[in-house]
């Protein structure tokens, strides 16, 4: 008896996959792509809760541990420094700035 309530139970998801059918399931599945897509987008590069963290005269050093390596590195003709987050699969960048003595100063983040 179990082997036919299997059976019964495999005739039922086969019928409902065709009563939904496979375009309603491709639809489904592209839906469900492009809002993850959308997501990982349209997010920083470097979280809200990191950038939070920042405190006004941290070094160098500390923002780089505590945010990671920069995709960019730009050092200023008066000494100062900007460190650029970026990544080809979030919107925009951040820039974090840094005064001649190497302390931080803000950040901006640049949206597109």
């Amino acid at each position: 008896m179990p082997m036919q309530e299997a059976e019964s139970d495999d005739d039922a998801g086969r019928e409902a996959v065709d009563a939904f059918g496979l375009k309603g399931l491709l639809t489904v599945a592209l839906i469900v792509i492009a809002v993850h897509t959308t997501n990982c987008y349209l997010s920083p590069p470097v979280s809200q809760s990191k950038l939070d963290s920042l405190s006004v005269g941290m070094e160098l050093s500390e923002v780089e541990l505590l945010l990671g390596a920069p995709q960019h590195r730009i050092v200023g003709v008066d000494g100062s420094t900007v460190l650029r987050y970026s990544s080809k699969f979030r919107s925009g960048w951040i820039d974090v700035f840094f005064e001649r003595n190497g302390r931080y100063t803000e950040y901006n983040y640049e949206q597109f």
